[in-house]
């Protein structure tokens, strides 16, 4: 297998990827960045969705919109 790198996201801490399948996107929590990173492989397009703490963890719901764990609430 080999392995590659498909985004430079330079995250210190990051965490719960998660595949957005309505979206074909990969997505992920940037503890330290305090940010969401979402990465569609087809386009190459990063979106970044900067947050107002240090989100750590995420999860999709149908509708389309997230549930987000942070430091202190969700």
């Amino acid at each position: 297998m080999k392995v590659v790198q498909i985004l430079a996201a330079e995250d210190a801490v990051g965490d719960s990827i998660v595949w957005d399948n309505a979206r074909a996107r990969l997505v992920c929590a940037d503890i330290s960045g305090r940010r969401i990173h979402g990465f569609n492989p087809a386009t190459g397009a990063p979106p970044i969705w900067p947050t107002q703490g240090r989100p750590t963890s995420i999860d999709l719901r149908v509708d389309g919109g997230a549930i987000l764990g942070m430091k202190r609430h969700i």
